[in-house]
């Protein structure tokens, strides 16, 4: 997941690295047909850093769903809310899945509705041997 912001800012910072050397190098970014060349090539890597950057942030942002647990905590991200929620295991007193909506009963809280809409069969699967 993180692939996509590495090569985005590698490539901003190379493209920032060859402008300083261009220009302490007293040739300016115009001057002769190779530098032309250099600064399309150095546009490109820009455009190229900067989009790289937006599919690590938009893929970050509308994943459809995140749900994992361990022996200790439940974790889990629903297309609605941009943060993972998390919930210890021992807090939960009992839970359900009912039309595609896992009830969580838990000690201090009260109930808990986490929708399952998006959630592969197998995985579905999982959870129900999990907590049922």
């Amino acid at each position: 997941m993180y692939l996509f912001l590495i090569v985005g800012i590698i490539l901003l910072i190379y493209s920032i690295l060859n402008v300083y050397n261009s220009i302490s190098n007293g040739a300016g970014l115009l001057s002769g047909h190779h530098h032309f060349i250099s600064l399309i090539s150095l546009v490109v890597q820009i455009i190229l850093g900067f989009t790289f950057i937006f599919l690590w942030y938009s893929n970050g942002k509308y994943h459809k769903y995140y749900i994992e647990w361990d022996d200790v905590k439940l974790r889990y991200r629903l297309p609605s809310s941009p943060r993972t929620q998390t919930i210890t295991l021992s807090d939960i007193q009992d839970a359900d899945i009912k039309s595609r909506n896992l009830e969580l009963n838990l000690k201090n809280t009260g109930t808990k509705i986490i929708n399952l809409d998006g959630i592969d069969y197998d995985d579905l699967q999982k959870l129900k041997e999990q907590f049922l």
